[in-house]
């Protein structure tokens, strides 16, 4: 028995041992079954992160081609999943990041990694966006690589406000620069010099150029940096009275005016070969009403000159321009009327002009014999105290030890009255100047703007009614053409009646298109702001010479093809206006418009054989002359209406063109 259990002892023990083996080998598979559910879920989650991934992700092979990639790659590149695997990662780098692929690959190869590499991916249309690529290995157990995770992050509107934070830096030193010069000099050449120096200097402008024009709208000093003696030729050009079309552009509208292409956009400019692959702005000089000329720049390719924030900056330093100009011309004016009162006061009993001496309580002590009809006014005479205000106004002055100036009516002058007090004293004195005329001539200058404003607002208003009426009404008249013809053509049985009332109805229409085009056209024809002046009056003679069958006859002598646009359309208008009251008045047969250039100024002269000109005539006709004079001297010219001896009537109108002068560096 003993020997038995013995001899089963080994079969017993092995039958533990295997079943201790198989229960090992239950629990490993547990295990692996876990395990293998644990990487299914692994993978699952990988894929799920992968997919909704926010940055552009890849899985590259070894030998960088793409094997996978998210959604998120796929819609900023713009292909289909099919169209993008199997292709080498390369295609989606846009050329300037080629050259750093053989780079990055050999550096991803020896370490198993990139990190924050910036490139630039390129989709299917074209389209460029600034990534950083990070790119982790995954190796076997040998430290072979399997394949690769590349993940783009994409920085493109962090590195565009990068970008546009370096610009607006560079924009405000510029404005600093700008600011320090306009307060320090108050030499006017020099400070224009200098502001194109800074402009190019600091704000990394090609080059810089600045125009200034008279009261009469003439250029009178220019400026530039960048250009040196090629400037000479914009100056000549300025001086033959054609104006380039930046230039033109500029000084009749109030924003930046942007030439992306110079050839295309200002061929007329004898810059533009010097703006070869450069851009250009060009914006008015102007404070309150006054125009002082215009700022123009060339810029790199990089510089965004359709950018709101640029052109915002660009218009406050031309505005700061403006401004330092207009404190300049108010700082002239002052010294010139100090200078002045400080001569006369010199011999105040000789003085044609009011000087008295007040002290502290009012009481006036001296007064030259041409302050008597300003003591008239005041009621008082000399020992007697000042009343009122302008006892207050003597008060005042002597305690804040500063000059005030007071104007006041005396009789039918207007005087300006200084009151300056004396250093260390307690009187002060008065000083009166006449500035009746310069009162009046203010008022003159005044009127002439209202004037030329209206004039503007009334060529606006045509221009605008010309191009409703050509579109709108134009259009209708179109639409109702159409609607005869589908009448016409959905009942063929009409009467013979009806059909001929229709062609005759289609008729009138076409008359009325044809007349809705010619008042349009009269309103405001597009040839002058296409072609210029010239090409304006000789397409009005033309229809004129049609309608009425006058012999009308155009000349031109030496005269540019383009200059300002208010003088074009304000000749323009004195040749129609003058050509309508010939046909309408004169009795003409004859008629002959000669445009020319002499002595620095535009002239048209309209000469007729008629009976000659009545000053008495019809309220239309002076009212037509008299459009005609506003128009022609709210830009500096003259206008001359005279009977020729032998009959007929002669028209001048003269209108002044810019003549620049040349600065020296």
């Amino acid at each position: 028995m003993k020997s038995t259990l013995q001899a089963k002892e080994p079969l017993t023990n092995e039958i533990k041992r295997l079943r201790r083996r198989v229960t090992e080998l239950k629990k490993a598979e547990a295990d692996c079954q876990r395990a293998n559910e644990f990487l299914r879920e692994s993978e699952e989650r990988f894929r799920l992160f992968f997919e909704r991934e926010s940055s552009y992700c890849y899985i590259v092979s070894p030998k960088g081609i793409i094997l996978d990639a998210n959604k998120s790659a796929l819609r900023v590149l713009g292909y289909k999943k099919k169209d993008l695997i199997g292709q080498p990662l390369k295609k989606i780098y846009a050329p300037e990041s080629q050259s750093k692929i053989k780079k990055f690959l050999a550096e991803w190869k020896k370490t198993g990694e990139l990190k924050n590499k910036e490139m630039v991916i390129i989709s299917r249309k074209g389209t460029k966006r600034t990534v950083l690529l990070n790119t982790s290995a995954l190796k076997d157990t040998d430290g072979k690589i399997l394949h690769s995770i590349s993940v783009h992050q994409d920085i493109t509107e962090r590195k565009r406000i990068e970008e546009k934070t370096k610009h607006l830096n560079i924009v405000l030193h510029s404005l600093r620069s700008v600011n320090q010069i306009l307060t320090e000099e108050k030499d006017r050449a020099q400070l224009l010099r200098d502001i194109c120096k800074a402009l190019v200097k600091t704000r990394g402008y090609k080059n810089a150029w600045i125009v200034l024009l008279d009261g009469s709208g003439q250029p009178q000093m220019t400026a530039e940096a960048g250009l040196g003696r090629e400037f000479l030729s914009m100056v000549e050009q300025l001086q033959s009275g054609s104006y380039p079309t930046c230039f033109r552009k500029a000084i009749s509208r109030a924003g930046v005016v942007t030439i992306q292409n110079p050839y295309q956009d200002c061929p007329d400019c004898p810059l533009s070969y010097r703006y070869a692959g450069r851009k250009g702005m060009s914006v008015r000089l102007k404070y309150g009403n006054e125009v002082y000329g215009v700022l123009a720049v060339s810029t790199s390719p990089e510089i965004q000159i359709d950018d709101k924030d640029e052109q915002s900056l660009y218009k406050e330093i031309a505005h700061d321009i403006s401004f330092a100009l207009y404190n300049l011309q108010i700082a002239e004016d002052h010294e010139r009327v100090r200078k002045k009162i400080e001569l006369l006061s010199k011999f105040p009993s000789e003085n044609p002009y009011p000087v008295l001496r007040i002290v502290k309580d009012g009481t006036i002590q001296y007064a030259n014999r041409s302050s008597s009809p300003l003591l008239k006014v005041w009621g008082c005479r000399i020992g007697a105290r000042l009343t009122g205000k302008w006892y207050q106004l003597t008060t005042d002055t002597i305690c804040s030890g500063a000059n005030r100036e007071a104007e006041m009516t005396c009789g039918d002058r207007l005087l300006l009255l200084t009151f300056a007090p004396v250093k260390g004293s307690d009187y002060l004195n008065v000083y009166g100047l006449d500035i009746t005329e310069r009162q009046k001539a203010k008022e003159a200058e005044q009127l002439k703007k209202l004037t030329e404003s209206l004039i503007n607002f009334q060529e606006e208003e045509r221009k605008r009614v010309a191009r409703e009426m050509h579109d709108q009404i134009g259009q209708l008249l179109v639409a109702v053409k159409l609607h005869l013809k589908m009448i016409s053509r959905d009942h063929p049985g009409l009467d013979e009646s009806v059909v001929k009332g229709l062609n005759n109805v289609d008729g009138l229409l076409d008359q009325a298109q044809e007349d809705a085009r010619r008042i349009a056209a009269r309103l405001r024809p597009d040839i002058l702001d296409d072609f210029g002046l010239s090409a304006a009056i000789e397409n009005e003679i033309s229809t004129l010479a049609e309608l009425s069958g006058l012999k009308i006859i155009f000349k031109k002598t030496k005269f540019p093809d383009r200059i300002d646009p208010r003088k074009e359309v304000a000749l323009y208008r004195v040749a129609q206006e003058a050509l309508t009251n010939i046909i309408r008045h004169a009795g003409a047969t004859s008629v002959t418009v000669n445009l020319s250039l002499a002595d620095g100024k535009a002239i048209l002269s309209v000469l007729d054989d008629g009976i000659g000109f009545d000053q008495n005539g019809t309220k239309a006709l002076r009212l037509g002359i008299l459009g005609m004079k506003e128009r022609v001297e709210s830009l500096g010219g003259v206008l001359r209406i005279e009977a020729k001896s032998g009959g007929g009537t002669i028209l001048e109108a003269k209108l002044p063109l810019p003549v620049v002068k040349k600065t020296s560096d």
